[in-house]
């Protein structure tokens, strides 16, 4: 298996053309993606569920993007609260046209299972695109 995957890409690698393109380097100045589902099921044991995400990005100015992935998930059996979880990724790109740019990243998260009202992790990082053209 490994050496299959390694095969695929190196072949991919040595095809000459890669087209690709990174939300944070997007030329729009703004992006959103929004889904709502649910499920109710009525029966032995009653069933509702509900799952949200919402994804956006936008350029604050000519050299930020912040980009921002949400998502939440409530479920109950027989009217008693199972689940109720928010899962929150948020970055700050800073000048991301450039081939090595800098970022700030956030993430922030809560699970009534585990009983985490809430946690957090936070930190810098640099990215370095090694395909950058035009096309």
């Amino acid at each position: 298996m490994k050496k299959n995957i390694l095969i695929f890409v190196i072949l991919s690698l040595s095809m000459g053309k890669s087209f690709a393109q990174l939300n944070e380097s997007d030329t729009a100045t703004f992006q959103l993606r929004s889904s709502l589902t649910g499920n109710y099921q009525q029966g032995n044991v009653n069933i509702f569920t509900l799952r949200s995400k919402l994804d956006f990005s936008t350029h604050v100015d000519k050299h930020f993007v912040l980009k921002s992935q949400n998502s939440s998930l409530y479920q109950a059996f027989s009217n008693k609260k199972t689940d109720n979880d928010i899962f929150s990724r948020n970055y700050l790109y800073y000048k991301q046209q450039h081939k090595i740019y800098p970022f700030a990243i956030a993430y922030i998260s809560s699970n009534f299972r585990r009983k985490i009202d809430s946690r957090y992790f936070a930190g810098i990082g640099v990215t370095y695109q090694f395909i950058n053209t035009k096309k």
